[in-house]
Formats: C-alpha cells, structure tokens, sequence
C-alpha cells in the first residue's frame, strides 16, 4: 500500500466512523498484520494475552511517518528485541507507553485480530484497523501534499494532532 492510500484510509476511518448503520459494538475493529504479526496501534485487543517482552520503540521522524511506516518500524523494533531476548510474540500493542508491548496470546484457537478503538472528543479512533461495522463515507481527505510540505519544512504534527484536525474537519460535516 502506498503513502498516499495509508494517509487516505487514515484520514477516511477517522471521519467516518460515527455513520454506523447498525446496533452493534461500534468500537470493535480488525487489527493489521505486518510481516505475520498483529499491529494494535492506539486500540487494545479483546483476546487474552500475556506480555511477552516491553521494547523501546526508536523511530526517527515519527511523526512525518505515515501510520503504515510507523507499524512497520514498530515491528521491525519488536523482532530485534525478541531476537535479544530470544522471546517469541503474536502482536504488539503500540502508542501507550514509553515502551511499547510485544504479547501472546492465550487461546490461539480463536481469532485475535479483534481490537477495540479508543475514543477522542466522543469519536472512535481507528488507526492501522478497519472498522468491524458497516460506516459510511462523509468526505475523503487527502493529505499527502500536506504531510509532504511538512516534512520538507521539518514541521510534522504529533499523531494527536493529526487526529484532532481530522476531527475537527468530520465535525464540520456534521458527523
């Protein structure tokens, strides 16, 4: 997938998510799989799990980085530790902590790629995982020339910012 697709399903799941049509668990999500491993970026999985191992998660230029290159990174930082450590993992649960988690979980019999979205100013937040429930579409953004000219004077948003002027733009839509 490239940049401009990784920005556009950033920014889409973020302003869409709050036109569910149906009743249930809004929140729920499927979590992304890179290189074979389960990515929980911001949200939480709803399976049992046990920690494997924490890692320092150093990833210059985070926030110039779209979320795709973030996670990618993060797993990359997930399998230097667990080759250190000689621990292995299933996922990892990213953006909580100064160190992140490396997991396993506790009944592999079961699909663990289910997620629950974390919430910001009432919105669910879906990042690096798509949406369980149906959801409409109320704008398409397209950011990459915005993060492009950031990067280039060096000025990139945190991840929270991004998040809030995305928002603020479903918001105008009346979401």
């Amino acid at each position: 997938m490239n940049k401009v697709i990784t920005l556009f399903i950033f920014s889409l799941l973020v302003i869409g998510n709050s036109s569910f049509q149906t009743q249930t668990d809004k929140s729920l999500a499927r979590a992304s799989k890179i290189n074979g491993k389960l990515v929980f970026y911001h949200n939480e999985p709803v399976s049992n799990y046990e920690t494997a191992f924490t890692y320092k998660d150093v990833i210059p230029n985070y926030n110039c980085m779209t979320i795709e290159k973030v996670m990618d990174a993060s797993i990359r930082n997930a399998n230097q530790e667990s080759g250190q450590q000689n621990r292995l993992y299933d996922a990892i649960i990213i953006g909580t902590a100064d160190r992140e988690l490396a997991i396993t979980f506790t009944d592999k019999s079961k699909d663990n790629s289910i997620a629950r979205a974390k919430k910001v100013d009432g919105k669910y937040i879906f990042l690096g995982c798509e949406p369980l429930t149906d959801y409409t579409i109320v704008k398409k953004v397209d950011v990459s020339g915005e993060v492009k000219q950031m990067m280039l004077g060096g000025n990139c948003p945190t991840q929270a910012e991004k998040i809030d002027k995305l928002i603020k733009m479903g918001d105008k839509k009346k979401m």
